[in-house]
């Protein structure tokens, strides 16, 4: 398959046949080998995604970074912009509303750039071992990761069913640093 839209579609059709059961436990793991990770220690601003369907799930990751007083993003969608502005998250029972495509996201933007953050973890539908993703097509984290500096970590999280070893890529697709599944950690910069 070289075609995007049919990759898209029919990984995502994997995942959403996934259990809720299979859905927490990987997510449990996938939190663990995200906090044994070195950069976190040093990380001040990290920036999650709101779990969606069947994503990996990214409270629990919330509530610990909380509790150890980082600063934790989400992205706010701007579909008339096509872009992710960034909102800060200290109250997850208040801070958070209903976005434009029934995601929970800030209530408010915050004055903070993508560059200021240290880490930024990367939804997808399907990662590659180089790092590469699909997600659902509208290319908000494409434009998002474009021209970061190279010492943000960008983590991607993902099932190990959908970590696989190519994906068609685009002249504007970057990317990520780190790739988590319930099995392990994968660093797509070190062949």
């Amino acid at each position: 398959m070289d075609n995007k839209r049919e990759i898209r579609e029919y990984y995502l059709n994997i995942r959403e046949a996934f259990p809720e059961n299979k859905v927490r436990e990987a997510s449990k793991y996938i939190t663990d080998y995200f906090f044994s990770l070195k950069n976190i220690n040093n990380a001040e601003k990290i920036m999650l995604y709101y779990s969606f369907k069947k994503e990996i799930r990214t409270w629990d990751m919330m509530q610990i970074l909380l509790k150890q007083r980082k600063e934790v993003y989400f992205p706010i969608t701007k579909p008339d912009k096509g872009k992710i502005k960034i909102g800060r998250i200290i109250n997850p029972e208040r801070d958070f509303v209903t976005g434009v495509f029934d995601i929970k996201e800030p209530g408010r933007e915050t004055l903070i750039q993508p560059f200021e953050l240290d880490i930024i973890v990367v939804p997808g539908i399907v990662f590659s071992k180089k790092g590469y993703r699909i997600g659902y097509g509208g290319g908000y984290y494409d434009r998002f990761l474009v021209g970061l500096p190279d010492n943000i970590l960008t983590v991607g999280l993902t099932y190990s069913q959908l970590l696989v070893d190519k994906l068609p890529v685009r002249i504007y697709d970057k990317p990520v640093g780190i790739v988590l599944t319930e099995r392990g950690i994968y660093y797509p910069g070190r062949d």
